[in-house]
């Protein structure tokens, strides 16, 4: 199916799906998928499922894309301003909906994470994540992919014409990973001396944390970057203050306490209901935002440039440590595994199992092994008779496991399935003839004919 009209389905058991934004009048894609450039572990081909990458194609001059309210935007008018993006629908209670104004405790925190690659440079910002507010309900997602458009937004992570990444709220609070080194303020001259500095690093440098500019919260130009943006609202006092955590391949570059706010609780002045959890309003205010966050929307590289790449979105319930990103960015997730299906019978198995080499499965269940049968007692093979002993040893001179013996047998034991030991005899009996001769002698031609039958049916 076409991924612009199915959208992309994640690999978890949740099955949540995004939609990709980015199409023009002239029907030219701006955005596109293609196969990663990344240094993640694929895994092994056929065993592991594609990586593709969300690429920002480039616009011919006299090309116009949408924009919002169905509008044209052309080149000119810089790609903060056209739809082009990733949405996710996150509906109240769902697996997306976490971090962020929730009152359950096992989802007031979370983990979102990916793999960025800005071009040489960036002449505006680039919205790398956003949560929005879907107030009225909206269906189609394109609005909510314009980057200029952030009335209903609750917070964002930007990239900065800088380098640097900036977290942003609806309740006023801000944070820019790299504020601490003072090289890297003021005019533009030296914001451009240190993007060229970062263009002049190796490639070799990428895995080497300590070498790279992630350390002082700047991300390298035309190179892949990894960020983790950690959301901690639990045990804060308040509804709308939460904990922030800027994580720059792996290294804590940025936190602090931030708040964010429901724009309809904003707008009916509502906010100190939530100053204390014994707070006869709390339960009113829980309510509210219940209400307003019914419908939001994750969104995704909003007002990229030409060249920019975004891949392996990861969206965690849970606060990611610093070790914990670490090792995984690398790594491809189990859940990405193909997993193979086999089919077999089996009502063949069984038979398979229990015949083993063809013969009868109930012959071999029922059937004594040769060496467990004991003879009749009396009988010639009996323990206390010599030659019956010697015969006992050779278990090849016993009779075959279910059939009936004529010199063990009596004619009146034809029935199926009954055998019968023969008639006790008396001391005088057993020495008047050898042991071996006496019942052979003894037996009739009809009981001979009874008991040959009576082998046959069985």
């Amino acid at each position: 199916a076409n991924w612009t009209e199915t959208g992309i389905t994640d690999l978890t058991k949740y099955q949540n799906k995004a939609r990709l934004y980015g199409g023009s009048t002239d029907q030219a894609a701006v955005i596109s998928l293609k196969p990663t450039t990344t240094s993640v572990d694929e895994g092994e081909e056929g065993k592991v499922k594609l990586l593709y990458d969300l690429v920002y194609n480039k616009e011919n001059e006299n090309e116009t894309a949408v924009g919002i309210d169905g509008g044209d935007v052309t080149a000119e008018d810089g790609p903060r301003h056209r739809i082009a993006g990733m949405a996710v629908d996150v509906k109240r209670g769902s697996s997306l909906d976490v971090g962020v104004l929730i009152d359950i405790e096992a989802r007031q925190r979370c983990s979102i994470e990916c793999w960025y690659h800005p071009p040489d440079i960036i002449q505006d910002e680039i919205v790398l994540m956003r949560r929005s507010q879907n107030t009225d309900d909206f269906h189609d997602l394109s609005p909510f992919c314009c980057a200029s458009e952030n009335d209903w937004t609750l917070w964002e992570l930007v990239l900065l014409p800088t380098g640097q990444l900036q977290f942003c709220t609806s309740g006023g609070s801000s944070i820019t990973t790299g504020e601490d080194d003072d090289s890297n303020k003021g005019d533009d001259s030296g914001h451009n001396r240190r993007r060229e500095s970062l263009g002049n690093m190796s490639d070799d440098d990428e895995s080497n944390s300590k070498n790279t500019p992630e350390k002082t919260g700047y991300c390298r130009m035309n190179r892949w970057n990894h960020v983790c943006l950690v959301l901690n609202s639990r045990e804060q006092g308040t509804l709308e203050d939460c904990s922030v955590m800027v994580l720059m391949k792996g290294v804590d570059v940025a936190s602090s306490l931030v708040t964010i706010n429901v724009h309809d609780i904003v707008s009916t002045g509502a906010t100190d209901a939530t100053t204390s959890i014994d707070n006869s309003k709390h339960q009113s205010c829980i309510n509210t935002v219940d209400l307003a966050m019914q419908r939001t929307v994750l969104l995704f590289g909003l007002g990229a440039s030409y060249g920019f790449r975004i891949t392996e979105i990861r969206v965690w319930s849970r606060e990611r440590e610093e070790d914990d990103v670490n090792r995984m960015m690398f790594e491809y997730l189990a859940c990405a595994e193909i997993k193979k299906k086999f089919s077999f019978n089996i009502d063949r198995q069984k038979k398979k199992m229990r015949d083993g080499g063809g013969a009868s499965t109930n012959k071999k269940i029922l059937a004594f092994p040769k060496r467990l049968i004991k003879p009749p007692a009396g009988s010639p093979l009996d323990r206390g008779n010599s030659s019956g002993a010697n015969n006992a040893k050779n278990p090849h001179t016993l009779p075959a496991p279910g059939i009936i013996s004529a010199t063990t047998t009596p004619s009146n034991s034809h029935l199926p399935g009954k055998t019968s030991l023969p008639k006790k005899k008396t001391v005088s009996e057993s020495a008047k003839a050898s042991p071996l001769t006496s019942q052979t002698d003894n037996i009739t031609s009809q009981e001979k004919k009874e008991s040959n039958t009576t082998s046959d049916t069985r």
